[in-house]
């Protein structure tokens, strides 16, 4: 919210207060609205300015001490700014709006304490304020930073990618950026979520109306690639985040596997819904199983030019409608599934095999 036009304190220059004001320049603002109220600072504090007064003349006539005294004194008359930080504050629309109450009051004649009274709900209910303005503008400066740093990635990679690049595009000051990111690797991991975000928003309403989950998944593989090849160092990054016990960034690296796995979760999520006698399997781990071939495939590509992408969507497509067979039916493997089951429930007993030489 602006406010313009002529200052409510009377003087010659138009006042004007913007939600976002600092804790200066509101303090300033509201004592300037209750010096001529308080007995026993008038001798100190002077006379209001008046129109047609020198405005920095008329600023002079109110001491910094007695600006912040007054402040102090004022203190059940403006709601707390909104904090976010010991150092920084915000005013909301609520201050600028008793600020010119005030001024209203004031030319009524009204003493402060009478002022206090009348405007106690205001006050009460600027208190109980919800909105955090520093926190607001922190995190659309997060925000912001995330998707400015995104599209960096994506177009440069990594490793060409620099975070003095960023700061200046965003516009803030290293320290600022540094306030949010701590290193090149959280920014990394924490916009790449945002960038699978994107591709997903963008590609799974359009999968919506894809009826053939096997064209579902060759859109998916083919969006994974354009990734890949785009930097190679997303993945193994997010990968080995998502694998730090403890890590600061691991929650974010497993929310972003979430997201990535999210489509073909649902796809199996439904085959199994359709299944008469589905595999007695976890669907997140066949999803994650899934991705973790297609990671692997997309890695053994990149050594060299013997395979191509072609490969890549056949092989994985093969993997997905063998799946696909076994949840609807159309693969039966009762007897072999029968067959391994023992096996499976003695290993899983066991701690897993070392090999005797890493264990000298």
């Amino acid at each position: 919210m602006k406010f313009e036009g002529r200052s409510p304190l009377g003087g010659g220059r138009g006042l004007q207060a913007r939600v976002g004001t600092t804790p200066c320049q509101a303090q300033f603002l509201l004592s300037s609205s209750l010096v001529a109220y308080d007995d026993n600072l008038s001798a100190t504090t002077g006379r209001l300015p008046r129109a047609g007064d020198d405005d920095n003349r008329a600023r002079a006539s109110i001491g910094r001490a007695a600006q912040h005294d007054l402040l102090l004194r004022a203190r059940g008359s403006d709601p707390p700014a909104q904090k976010a930080a010991a150092s920084r504050a915000l005013y909301a629309d609520v201050h600028l709006e008793l600020l010119q109450e005030i001024d209203r009051l004031k030319r009524e004649g009204l003493p402060l304490e009478v002022i206090k009274a009348k405007l106690a709900p205001k006050i009460e209910s600027g208190r109980h304020a919800e909105v955090d303005l520093v926190a607001q503008q922190s995190e659309k400066t997060r925000r912001t930073i995330l998707e400015t740093a995104a599209r960096h990635f994506a177009r440069k990679g990594y490793k060409r990618t620099r975070i003095a690049d960023i700061i200046e595009e965003v516009g803030i000051s290293p320290p600022a950026f540094y306030g949010h990111f701590h290193s090149k690797r959280q920014l990394l991991v924490e916009s790449f979520r945002l960038f699978v975000e994107w591709s997903r928003g963008f590609l799974e309403p359009q999968l919506e109306k894809e009826p053939d989950l096997g064209v579902r998944l060759l859109r998916r593989v083919s969006t994974h690639l354009g990734v890949q090849a785009v930097s190679p160092d997303h993945f193994s990054l997010v990968r080995y985040e998502a694998l730090q016990e403890g890590g600061e960034m691991r929650e974010v690296a497993q929310g972003t596997y979430q997201d990535m796995t999210g489509g073909i979760l649902k796809d199996l999520v439904r085959l199994r819904e359709e299944a008469e006698n589905p595999p007695p399997v976890p669907d997140e781990l066949v999803a994650y199983s899934l991705e973790g071939a297609l990671e692997h495939v997309v890695m053994r590509t990149g050594w060299d030019l013997e395979y191509s992408n072609r490969d890549v969507l056949w092989v994985h497509l093969v993997i997905y409608l063998a799946v696909e067979a076994l949840y609807t039916g159309r693969l039966d493997l009762s007897a072999d599934l029968a067959r391994y089951a023992e096996l499976v429930n003695e290993m899983a007993r066991k701690a897993p095999t070392i090999p005797p030489d890493a264990q000298s």
